[in-house]
């Protein structure tokens, strides 16, 4: 899924755009996927959003992908999450956690270096960055691709991320109802269900996801408590029939 919004932000890089590790090789893994020359890779880099889209379609590249892993991480969510989940006594290495609407799969790549199984699951084209990034690294990662059964998709979950995902859904209901019917012990949600009139404005960000806010907020609070994280990200724990945590 394309992402936009709510982006996390760290040190400046020398492609003069932003990593928050600087020890990962960012560029090197776009590059070596691609096997475009490196000096096309590095005006692409260089280049605004606007200006690279046309030189990303000139040689096959997808503008998101460069976007998402040239401009910006997901590691400091990522590392929220992690805290907030040791703050309620998990252990990341035991948990199974899937990364929905994945693009470049920030999230399960760090969830995979601290032990955790992981999935992740987007359109079949657009999982392949991905699952050649991890399979780079050595892990082993459940692949998943549209459709999925819903039941299937959620079924033994420990965490699902919806990283900057639900507000290109139509009906973001479902998604968050089939975690609800299988259990899913926590979810992590980025800007929405509490996006803005602006955020709406942005590509690709649906207005019948917007209709829909509140009945995501209401039908979450209904089964989980909120734990506030950075900006609008809120990690959301489920608590069981008595309201203890489950």
């Amino acid at each position: 899924m394309t992402g936009s919004g709510c982006e996390t932000r760290g040190v400046q890089s020398v492609l003069g755009r932003f990593e928050l590790d600087v020890s990962e090789d960012r560029f090197g893994v776009v590059l070596a996927y691609y096997g475009v020359p490196e000096p096309v890779m590095r005006e692409i880099a260089r280049l605004q959003q606007p200006e690279r889209k046309p030189l990303c379609r000139t040689h096959g590249i997808c503008p998101y992908v460069v976007r998402t892993m040239l401009d910006y991480s997901r590691y400091a969510q990522a590392e929220d999450i992690a805290d907030l989940l040791r703050r309620s006594g998990e252990e990341i290495s035991r948990l199974s956690m899937l990364d929905f609407g994945c693009l470049v799969a920030d999230y399960a790549v760090q969830f995979a270096r601290w032990g955790a199984r992981v999935a992740i699951y987007d359109d079949a084209e657009a999982v392949k960055f991905p699952a050649y990034r991890l399979a780079r690294e050595g892990f082993e990662v459940e692949v998943l691709t549209l459709p999925t059964d819903g039941a299937a998709l959620m079924r033994g979950r420990d965490l699902v991320v919806f990283g900057e995902v639900l507000e290109h859904i139509e009906d973001p209901r479902v998604p968050i109802g089939h975690c609800i019917e299988q259990g899913v012990k926590y979810i992590f949600t980025s800007c929405y269900p509490f996006g803005d009139e602006d955020y709406y404005g942005l590509s690709g960000h649906l207005r019948s996801a917007q209709d829909l806010q509140s009945d995501c907020i209401r039908l979450l609070i209904e089964h989980y408590d909120a734990l506030p994280s950075r900006d609008k990200s809120v990690l959301w724990r489920r608590r069981d029939t008595d309201g203890v945590h489950a």
